[in-house]
């Protein structure tokens, strides 16, 4: 049946990547045959491709349908529902998840139609909250929803594509979250995230309130101990990705495996026939996997160790491949779109590589002197970081060099000297809690040198970082990574470092004489241009107190993804959040050789862009400057103009009617392309500046349903009534304008280049702009 799977798989994968939705009740019809089809050997490959393909189409139409109706977004409904999952507290603000059980009065007091009615899970945040929303608490809110939407730039983080395989369907907030009352709280739902928040809340206490004072590493714990890594800092995230320990903080296969093994090696010193052995481990390691947050890859090794004890339980051989191959099955069953997870490809990749490099090899496995050890541990880690380095620079785009010697030393070091004591530390904390606080205080100390050891690696910075590979380049590297690992003398090694070539970048990206891209922050400004000798950023896009920056999690990894190492001249337009807040963040990842700002009260090291300042390169005039007059932050942004080789752009921040009428009576050209000002703001874009730029593209950044109504209908009207093309990164995702030599544009958007079939949602109501997780 292994090949079926594999074809369940293929077929799974074909419908993720489907641009629109696809009905599958004809394909009923089909089931008996396919079903039958099954016991035929060669008809196998093609029922297992049927099944999955219907499988997943089902899942997917049962999930549209479920959507948030679109005559409830943005509209204050009451519900009741229950919290479900971990919630998250940051600065005072709390974030969780919400099973929407009734629908049950509108904000006009009236009651809703079938057509309005909605149950389902949505993602809520209660901003300054006075609540203490608990795993199993029911509740009655009044709440505000919007539909699944999210940022969408080129090889980035689909965050609408996440949503979708969490069967969210909706996110918003809670209002007037004083009014919220609590129904009572169910003792069985939920119960394991209760102790998992239980768990959680004694190590933040422990370690805050310990004699050292507060602990660098609560959050690094945290997701040791019960698999909560929302508590990791964004620093330390980039830490983790220098060195290739991320997965060590998630709970990963071998924390589960870990736990299987002591459990059944316990287990086999009592006086228990070897059946009840196993299945005990079974359940012991599915209510460590339960605690744990039962990820991803704590399924594939709780379903992977269940096939293991059960088959040694009723003394029967399971071939690992087909171990393997059901366990891949089981996690696609309890959820078929884990496909789009980057922790499916890699968990089950790893998997694939150990099995296939010591699959001709067992006698390594049964030699236990200390040489023959040590030499396993090596090569094991050698197999894994080979076998992940295309997955990583497909999936990722970039791959640590220093992988290999951090995690040789890392991972033996936390999975005996901390993973077993968290464990022992788990079952303390309801009996004997004094002993617990010593314990984690001990563990603290013994995490805390590993955690030296990966600062210290993090700070050679040798990371790979690679353009996004297509999938023949994938392909091939893979062909070379098992060659590579095969048994000596089956395949030259020649063979195997031609195909790696691809991998590496040997010629650099050819850039036209121009190129913009407007990222899609939501609601914010950050523009990339480049040219073939010098890159510019224009705005960093927001940050927002509950931990979402928009330079942290957009800009630099769209800047790594196309081989950007450098930035020439980084320009802040102005002090506003929306197009300053991710300049930390920007500073902290790249060089900068140049910064300018309109505001040096607030970024004092930066040059002022109220002097104008103008340099040449790649024939091209670029001209900074700013309304030197009294006005207020917006009027004052910082303007960059680009004139040249038949080209003229102008990226105009948050300027507004003062200082436009002030710019229309200076010498501008016509514009081929500019940013909306203030975002299409009905304060700006004036009839007498339009009319002095006439330009033809105009781009506008703005957040989904933003609260500030931009772009201003009228704006739009008057751009549209000039002839100009008016692009909303909202429903357009992220804008690439690249000039040629003769000034002529080409422009592609990022929703046309990657159409998904959970993108639909954009179509379905009135929208004006993009949300983010985190959004205000």
């Amino acid at each position: 049946m292994n090949i079926a799977i594999l074809f369940f798989l293929s077929a799974v994968v074909c419908v993720a990547h489907l641009p629109v939705i696809v009905d599958f009740e004809p394909l009923l019809v089909g089931l008996p045959l396919a079903v039958f089809g099954l016991g035929h050997r060669l008809l196998r490959p093609l029922s297992g491709f049927f099944l999955g393909a219907l499988f997943s189409l089902s899942t997917a139409n049962v999930r549209l349908d479920n959507e948030l109706p679109v005559l409830l977004e943005g509209v204050e409904i009451q519900v009741t529902g229950t919290v479900v999952g971990l919630p998250r507290s940051k600065n005072g603000n709390v974030r969780f998840r919400f099973r929407v059980d009734d629908t049950y009065g509108l904000e006009q007091g009236s009651f809703p139609t079938p057509d309005q009615a909605f149950a389902g899970l949505v993602v809520l945040s209660c901003y300054r909250c006075p609540l203490n929303p608990v795993p199993g608490d029911k509740w009655q809110f009044l709440i505000k929803l919007s539909r699944p939407a999210g940022s969408v730039n080129p090889g980035m983080f689909d965050y609408e594509g996440w949503l979708f395989m969490q069967d969210i369907v909706g996110t918003g907030y809670v209002r007037n979250p004083d009014t919220a009352k609590f129904l009572g709280r169910n003792p069985v739902v939920e119960l394991h995230n209760r102790l998992r928040m239980n768990i959680r809340d004694f190590i933040h206490q422990t370690t805050i309130n310990n004699e050292t004072g507060v602990s660098d590493y609560p959050g690094l714990l945290t997701a040791l101990t019960i698999g909560d890594s929302s508590g990791i800092s964004s620093a330390d995230w980039q830490l983790l990705s220098k060195t290739g320990t991320n997965h060590l903080f998630v709970i990963s296969g071998l924390h589960v495996g870990l736990v299987a093994a002591i459990a059944y090696k316990l287990l086999a010193f009592l006086p228990l026939p070897i059946r009840w052995v196993g299945l005990l481990t079974v359940l012991l390691t599915g209510c460590y996997s339960a605690l744990a947050g039962f990820g991803l890859p704590a399924q594939r090794a709780f379903i992977m160790t269940a096939i293991v004890a059960l088959a040694t339980s009723m003394r029967r051989r399971m071939d690992v491949r087909t171990m393997f191959c059901m366990a891949m099955l089981g996690v696609l069953l309890m959820e078929v779109f884990a496909v789009l997870s980057v922790g499916f490809w890699l968990s089950f990749g790893a998997v694939f590589s150990l099995l296939y490099a010591f699959a001709a090899r067992p006698f390594m496995l049964l030699d236990t002197s200390v040489f023959t050890r040590v030499m396993q541990a090596v090569r094991t880690q050698w197999v894994v970081t080979l076998g992940m380095m295309p997955w990583l620079l497909f999936l990722l785009y970039q791959f640590s060099l220093m992988s290999l010697p951090t995690n040789m030393f890392v991972i033996p070091w936390v999975s005996i000297l901390v993973i077993p004591p968290l464990l022992v530390i788990q079952v303390l904390i309801p009996v004997f809690p004094s002993l617990a606080v010593q314990g984690i205080q001990l563990v603290e100390f013994i995490l805390g040198i590993a955690w030296q050891v990966i600062e210290f690696a993090a700070s050679f910075d040798l990371v790979y970082y690679r353009s996004p590979l297509n999938l023949s380049v994938l392909a091939i590297s893979l062909v070379g990574v098992m060659s590579l690992l095969a048994p000596r003398g089956l395949f030259p090694r020649w063979v195997s470092m031609f195909c790696l070539l691809p991998l590496f970048n040997f010629i650099p990206t050819e850039i036209k004489p121009l190129q913009i891209t407007f990222l899609d922050v939501g609601q914010g400004l950050s523009v990339l241009v480049q040219t073939p000798g010098q890159v510019i950023l224009y705005d960093t896009g927001p940050a927002f107190r509950s931990g979402f920056n928009a330079g942290e999690q957009i800009v630099a990894p769209y800047l790594r993804s196309r081989g950007i190492r450098v930035i020439d001249h980084l320009i802040v337009s102005h002090s506003d959040n929306d197009h300053s807040g991710g300049f930390g963040a920007i500073i902290r990842n790249f060089p900068v050789d140049k910064a300018y700002a309109s505001d040096q009260d607030f970024l004092p090291d930066t040059v002022s862009c109220v002097t104008p300042l103008t340099w040449k390169a790649d024939d091209l005039v670029f001209s900074l400057f700013a309304i030197n007059e009294q006005a207020d932050a917006n009027n004052q942004s910082c303007l960059l103009q680009i004139t040249g080789q038949g080209i003229a752009v102008m990226l105009t921040g948050d300027i507004e009617s003062q200082a436009e009428s002030i710019l229309v009576d200076s010498n501008l050209p016509m514009m081929d392309l500019i940013s909306a000002p203030h975002h299409g703001s009905a304060t700006s874009s004036t009839p007498g500046f339009l009319n002095k730029l006439l330009p033809g593209v105009v781009v506008v950044s703005s957040g989904i349903n933003n609260r500030f109504n931009h772009p201003d209908p009228k704006v739009i009207q008057r751009y549209r009534l000039r002839h100009a093309r008016v692009i909303n990164t909202a429903t357009a995702g992220a804008v690439l304008v690249r000039f040629d030599s003769g000034g002529h544009m080409e422009i592609s958007l990022a929703r046309d280049l990657n159409p998904r079939l959970w993108s639909q949602r954009m179509e379905a109501g009135p929208r004006n702009g993009s949300f983010n997780p985190g959004n205000p």
